[in-house]
């Protein structure tokens, strides 16, 4: 049984069908909707979680929020880059996610094949120069250009998981976290 689904029409298809041209739209969140300009896909999950996911693919993506949810922790929402994305792009899209309320922490979660380590790294040096932000950030990334995109990563101090899973990535990120929180005086469990 579905207990719950997200369904997302492209408007450029609208034409195709009276249906979808009749139906009643609800309003797009406004990270949506840039995130649809932006060709990347933004899911916002849970009200109360603190962790956004960006991967690169959408099986990546859902796998990843599957490992958050079952370390214990709570995913606020993810960005699926897809293929081919740029450096600016990349720069965008944690613009957009910086942007999501209550977030402590981002899980950067992409394999370089059709998206390029080199690019991604350098999309996200670009936001840390424009934007210091005191999100934490974790980074799992291999593939094309990997070597380079860790130099660019270690140059910003950005946590990097080069060849572990995926859940000592998300582990790592909570401990940042959890320190964070320490450090401010307030006991994390």
């Amino acid at each position: 049984m579905a207990a719950d689904a997200k369904l997302i029409l492209d408007d450029e298809a609208s034409f195709r069908s009276q249906i979808i041209r009749n139906v009643y739209r609800t309003e797009i969140n406004p990270l949506e909707k840039r995130a649809g300009d932006l060709n990347v896909t933004y899911v916002s999950l849970e009200e109360g979680g603190e962790i956004g996911i960006i991967a690169g693919g959408a099986g990546l993506s859902m796998a990843t929020m599957d490992a958050v949810y079952a370390l214990g922790a709570k995913p606020a929402a993810f960005i699926d880059l897809g293929g081919g994305i740029s450096r600016e792009r990349m720069k965008e899209s944690l613009h957009l996610m910086t942007e999501t309320p209550k977030l402590r922490g981002i899980m950067i979660n992409v394999f370089g094949g059709i998206n390029n380590c080199l690019t991604m790294a350098s999309g996200l040096a670009d936001f840390l120069d424009e934007k210091p932000t005191g999100i934490k950030i974790v980074v799992k990334m291999r593939g094309h250009e990997q070597e380079e995109g860790w130099r660019i990563l270690e140059r910003y101090g950005i946590p990097t998981v080069k060849f572990e899973t995926t859940d000592v990535a998300i582990r790592l990120l909570m401990q940042v976290l959890a320190k964070e929180v320490t450090a401010g005086g307030t006991h994390h469990q």
